[in-house]
């Protein structure tokens, strides 16, 4: 949903945006490290370890898992692993309420370590309810994307797409429809640049999520809903990753 059909429906359902922001919980970072190692099922392995870097928002720190170990890139790394029988190293570089623009500029700011062989990105649901214009979506997009990729010149970088937040618990149905509707738009957008970018994959999300996916919040995944997530980006990176005749 873009232009004046978006920012004119948006301007009907301001109270109910205002109301949610004030009601609505502030939950912490998944409690424990942010990094990790999971080794390989055959032990001793002699494989080279795999590099997995998160890197976004709220979704990359954890809001919601009951600890980083139950969030998105910690049990990404445990599927992964299981499933090349390859020892892989995590980490996360994430900041809650982050949009395009500010992961670029202050999660990836400084020193971001070494190289990675995969990275999972998740970004734009902070750029839909920050009410950002969508050609500035757009251009903080391809800035990111670019520097994840001067980061990491030879990773396969694996794209979360927006979820449904029409589906939210959170959101009255009002306000969820506005903004599920502007988040396909964004999330299109995630696919398009994917879909141009050699090494950029889109993963995009159901449109249908169930309550018991989410945590107390009714906006962030539970435990459940980061396995569930983390099942939908394992299978879209190791469909790239091993040739369909193995």
């Amino acid at each position: 949903m873009r232009g004046l059909a978006f920012w004119g429906r948006m301007a009907l359902c301001l109270p109910q945006a205002m109301a949610v922001r004030a009601r609505a919980p502030r939950l912490p970072p998944a409690a424990g490290p942010g990094c990790g190692e999971v080794p390989a099922c055959a032990l001793p392995s002699d494989a080279r370890t795999l590099r997995l870097l998160g890197v976004g928002d709220s979704i990359i720190a954890g809001v919601g898992a009951g600890d980083s170990g139950s969030a998105l890139v910690a049990s990404l790394a445990r599927k992964l692993a299981r499933t090349l029988d390859r020892p892989t190293a995590w980490r996360t570089l994430a900041r809650s309420g982050a949009d395009a623009r500010a992961v670029h500029s202050q999660v990836l700011a400084g020193d971001a370590g070494p190289p990675a062989d995969l990275m999972v990105v998740s970004v734009g649901v902070n750029d839909v309810i920050g009410l950002n214009h969508g050609r500035r979506w757009q251009r903080d997009l391809a800035t990111l994307a670019g520097a994840l990729r001067r980061h990491s010149p030879d990773a396969l970088i694996a794209l979360v797409g927006l979820p449904p937040l029409e589906s939210f618990p959170l959101l009255p149905p009002a306000l969820a429809r506005v903004l599920g509707g502007r988040a396909r738009t964004f999330d299109a957008d995630l696919a398009r640049l994917a879909a141009e970018e050699t090494g950029l994959l889109h993963v995009p999300i159901g449109t249908v999520v169930g309550p018991d996916l989410f945590c107390a919040d009714g906006f962030h995944p539970g435990d459940a809903g980061y396995a569930l997530l983390a099942d939908q980006v394992a299978t879209a990176l190791l469909a790239r990753m091993i040739p369909a005749d193995v």
